[in-house]
């Protein structure tokens, strides 16, 4: 069949070049909208100087690829300006030469924006950068140079793609710059190697890659399969009709055989992975759950930490926030340990976490039931370290190259997840929990690693089997997708003996599924954060085809205070001390819930000032938001409710907390800089967090009114006027 000209246009040469322009497009507003950007560049410093060195290889890589695939495409697509034979056009023979130029300007200028949005982007990053992408654009401008003295001849393209795919995918290599083969090493060999590669090895790979550049990597490597794609596809004809092939192919491939077609078979998608079952058989045909419930816990924690003291328990509400809220959580706690030693973590009795707060809680807990326990020394001052170097490690390179390459698979395939966390195609949310569990290994102090290392990929339940050291029990706090109600991995069962559940409104997830994760599985299903991580679907004992759907537990509330309420109620305990961590430094001062605050007065009540006019489209989607924070503050305000204290009948308060706020600018006059919200934190970022425990202005006062409290209430139990649990 001979060729078919095709007269150059400048809406044709956009068309044939719309995939890169996409791509381009979409990297540029994934690299200019997020504020957790600006702190990435500053992670990949931390690395040394070989990290450097990778992203600004890596950083050339998208204009170079853009360039290829744009010069393949318009040479394979169209007859060459110079020999065509109608349809001159001068500014359009200028465009064709010129459109590949724009796109390999438009991929190095990526590089560009982190480095720009970077608030510590360094001296050597940007220069190793700005080498890596001048050399493209040199090899770019002078490739027929660079051919004549390697001997590569140089290639003109001179002819039209045919019809039929595989013609046209013949076409598109033979057209490439620097010839076929160079278009198989992009187009096929390096993409597929990648893929292999971040699939058998992405925690290896993450390494390699830090997030920024394993995200411009991905980039670089989709250009080429895609292209080829859509080239051969718009190259398909039915009765002489162009059809929409990409836009089918895209709805055939992906969403339809995981969401509609397979039906049941997209349940193994993500499944959590259980470690066995949790209930104990006492006489055949009965049951019996290990785990204490409330009043039984409570005991349990007085008899082992609190034999002879009547001092009230502490019940600490920790908030998400991903690795922020991870580090903050350690820090306070490590803060408090160090401060008054006597108290903490001694009359901790139990947390409710969520999502990067129970990443900070579990690795806390665990690492005090290597210390010993109750009778932990020392443990404040050896957890500060832990926590700025556990948060060193960066799980989202691995996330996100498990979202671009095993999550694609799996839904084309519905490969299942079912025991997947230790092979090939691992679920991304695992790679989250191999990452952060590695971290925890590498901070803890030499002599607590015989007895915790290793306690994230061991049963959750393993902390409080009988035998070992008391530490606070666990509430993780997680979201139903189907209900949109609590799902809650706890140490404490939610039913007493022989009484209806006291936590109303939500799911005790190891009883419904009667089999108990890892601890670091356990975590995982409170921080599945939006869009990074995928819903994880846990299997009801009853009902194996209609799982729970579990996502991020700051859907529902981000502190964890009702669950701490709900405990305190379930308990029986009447005068507990409650300390709230929360991570949020954008919230104003003014709307921090604490005794004192602005919040515990009347003025609350009032509706705030009038605004900007609110956009009708968006006002559906602007009001879930704000009524997800509203549930939290509500949540928090029903927490400190009776618990401020009354200076004049000489009751103390018994509510605090400790907020993360925005640390101080680079620069002298710099406005304050809060800690970006991310699962990446650089060294800068994580030692302005652990530096504000020691401690900033609102959070001084708010420790000094607890050492008060502490202070008078030893003071009361020393002269015997406080009664166990009773209010002081």
């Amino acid at each position: 069949m001979q060729p078919t000209l095709v007269v150059l246009e400048s809406n044709s040469l956009l068309r044939e070049t719309r995939v890169l322009a996409l791509l381009l497009v979409g990297a540029m507003l994934g690299l200019g909208l997020p504020s957790q950007l600006r702190d990435m560049v500053g992670a990949v410093q931390d690395r040394g100087i070989w990290a450097v060195a990778v992203f600004a290889m890596v950083a050339a890589l998208p204009g170079f690829a853009a360039w290829f695939w744009a010069r393949a495409a318009l040479g394979a697509a169209f007859e060459a300006p110079g020999r065509a034979k109608r349809g001159r056009n001068e500014p359009i023979d200028a465009a064709y030469r010129w459109l590949p130029r724009v796109y390999v300007i438009l991929g190095t200028a990526l590089a560009a924006i982190p480095l720009w949005r970077s608030e510590s982007p360094g001296d050597c990053l940007p220069v190793w950068t700005l080498l890596a992408c001048s050399s493209v654009l040199l090899l770019v401008t002078l490739r027929a140079r660079i051919a004549g003295w390697l001997g590569i001849p140089v290639r003109t393209p001179h002819r039209a793609a045919t019809h039929g795919a595989l013609d046209a995918i013949g076409a598109l290599f033979r057209a490439a710059p620097f010839g076929p083969a160079c278009a198989w090493l992009l187009g096929v060999v390096l993409p597929l190697g990648f893929a292999m590669v971040a699939m058998a090895a992405p925690l290896w790979l993450g390494q390699w890659l830090p997030s920024a550049s394993a995200g411009l990597a991905a980039l670089a490597m989709m250009m080429g399969p895609l292209c080829i794609l859509v080239f051969a596809l718009d190259r398909i004809r039915v009765w002489e009709f162009r059809l929409p092939w990409v836009t089918f192919g895209l709805l055939a491939l992906v969403i339809l055989p995981s969401d509609w077609l397979l039906g049941s078979a997209n349940s193994r998608q993500h499944a959590v992975a259980m470690q066995g079952p949790m209930l104990r058989d006492v006489h055949e045909g009965e049951h019996e759950d290990p785990r204490p419930d409330a009043r039984e816990a409570l005991a349990a924690w007085r008899t082992a930490c609190a034999p002879g003291s009547q001092l009230p328990p502490v019940i600490i509400a920790t908030a998400g926030g991903a690795s922020r809220a991870a580090l903050w959580t350690m820090t306070v706690l490590a803060e408090l340990a160090h401060a008054e030693p006597d108290v903490f973590p001694r009359h901790i009795m139990a947390i409710s976490a969520v999502s990067g707060g129970a990443v900070g809680a579990a690795n806390a807990v665990a690492a005090l039931s290597a210390a010993g326990g109750c009778g932990a020394s020392d443990f404040g001052l050896h957890l500060a370290k832990m926590g700025r170097k556990a948060l060193a490690v960066d799980p989202l390179a691995p996330m996100l190259l498990g979202l671009l390459t095993t999550d694609n698979i799996q839904r084309i395939t519905a490969w299942p997840q079912q025991g997947l966390e230790v092979g090939f195609l691992p679920d991304r949310q695992v790679l989250l929990e191999r990452s952060l569990a590695a971290g925890f290994d590498a901070s803890l102090p030499t002599m607590w690693q015989a007895e915790a290392k290793g306690q994230h990929a061991r049963p959750f339940l393993d902390l409080w089997r009988p035998g070992r050291n008391f530490v606070p029990y666990l509430l993780l706090n997680g979201t139903d997708v189907h209900t949109g109600r609590r799902v809650v991995v706890s140490s404490i069962r939610f039913a007493g003996r022989d009484n209806p559940p006291r936590f109303p409104g939500a799911y005790d997830a190891l009883w419904i599924a009667n089999a108990v994760p890892s601890l670091s599985g356990a975590v995982s299903n409170t921080n599945r954060f939006p869009i990074v991580s995928p819903a994880g679907l846990m299997k009801r004992a009853d009902n194996p085809d209609n799982p729970l759907a579990m996502i991020d537990g700051g859907y529902f509330e981000n502190f964890g205070a009702r669950t701490a309420q709900d405990l305190i109620a379930a308990s029986g305990v009447t005068a507990p001390i409650v300390i709230v961590i929360s991570s949020d430094p954008e919230m104003a001062p003014l709307d921090v819930v604490r005794c004192g605050g602005a919040r515990n007065t009347e003025k609350a009540d009032v509706p705030p000032d009038p605004r900007a006019p609110v956009v009708q489209s968006l006002a559906p989607l602007l009001g879930l938001a704000a009524t997800r924070g509203a549930h939290g503050e509500e949540a928090l305000l029903d927490l400190m409710r009776t618990r401020c204290g009354d200076e004049d009948k000489g009751i103390l308060p018994h509510f605090f907390h400790f907020r993360l706020v925005p640390g101080p600018g680079t620069a002298p006059g710099d406005k304050p800089r809060p800690a970006p919200l991310n699962w990446v934190l650089s060294e800068a970022v994580r030692k302005q967090i652990a530096e504000q425990a020691r401690w900033d202005g609102e959070n001084d006062r708010e420790f000094q009114e607890l050492r008060r409290t502490l202070a008078v209430l030893r003071a009361r139990e020393a002269a015997g006027f406080l009664g166990q649990e009773a209010a002081p």
